[in-house]
């Protein structure tokens, strides 16, 4: 089995350590060796590109250096650090200069970029070294009473072309979910606009939303950690703006594997720090 470096300097900590908890106690039920490391450069998800591109290409090479300084691959949790280490890799490929440019400026902190870092997200790593067969053989409670809306959003058309993004509903059929299809499945949840337009930021997720709970979806599974913030911690005042009462539950890919396979303790799986509480086990 490969060795990987976690990352779990997800955007916004204080909100998403659910994703970090659950993703950590799934790599141990696994035995998948998967290692924390200090001095990560924090994902600031890919809205930086745009507003400074050298900037962003160089945080996220900085993390490239130093899994390569530690000799392993990249696992990452969910789709926005997923998808700034994977544009920046694929830009300093393709564009000689920058890669110059930013590889000086990591000498500088006396780290040497490398480019031969893989970067797989954990969906890849359960299909890959785990195996569907070993996962399917260890599933305690199916989830085959309830109907969840797997929520992709903008974030995973980005990282399409780099990744297979069937392979989380594969993962759900294993669980035998009734997954809901839904339209606003692969639009935004609003979330990078929050900063710049907070009231169209929760209409966009609003929209979302209503059309995941017009469906009877009984939760969400956000794939990433923007997407949960919006549709946990601003629940309340999505509903406000779109004056309807919502109250769904968002979690994540590896809680729902986890109670699948019958870790039932909230602090474990990292339910205790959602806004809106499930009430599944």
């Amino acid at each position: 089995m490969k060795s990987y470096i976690l990352f779990d300097a997800l955007i916004n900590p204080d909100r998403t350590s659910s994703f970090v908890a659950s993703a950590k106690e799934l790599i141990r039920f696994f035995n998948i060796d998967a290692i924390s490391i200090k001095g990560l450069k924090a994902d600031v998800g890919n809205e930086l590109q745009g507003v400074n591109a050298k900037a962003f290409y160089l945080r996220n090479a900085y993390n490239l250096a130093l899994a390569s300084k530690e000799g392993r691959d990249i696992l990452c949790i969910e789709n926005s650090s997923y998808n700034s280490l994977s544009i920046t890799k694929e830009a300093l490929i393709a564009n000689e200069t920058l890669k110059n440019e930013i590889s000086k400026k990591l000498e500088t902190l006396n780290l040497k970029l490398s480019l031969d870092v893989s970067i797989f997200t954990l969906e890849e790593i359960l299909r890959d070294d785990i195996g569907f067969s070993n996962i399917l053989g260890k599933i305690k409670h199916p989830f085959s009473d309830f109907r969840v809306a797997l929520f992709q959003g903008t974030s995973t058309c980005r990282a399409e072309k780099y990744t297979d993004t069937s392979i989380a509903e594969s993962l759900l059929t294993l669980l035998r979910t009734d997954l809901v299809h839904f339209e606003c499945a692969y639009e935004s949840d609003g979330y990078e606009v929050l900063d710049a337009n907070p009231l169209l930021a929760k209409k966009l997720a609003g929209k979302a939303m209503l059309d995941m709970f017009d469906t009877a979806s009984d939760f969400i599974i956000a794939k990433d950690a923007r997407s949960f913030v919006m549709f946990d911690t601003h629940q309340k005042d999505i509903e406000k703006v779109v004056g309807r009462e919502i109250g769904l539950a968002t979690l994540t890919l590896p809680q729902v594997l986890l109670m699948g396979l019958g870790v039932t303790d909230q602090k474990t799986l990292g339910l205790n720090t959602h806004t809106i509480r499930a009430t599944l086990i």
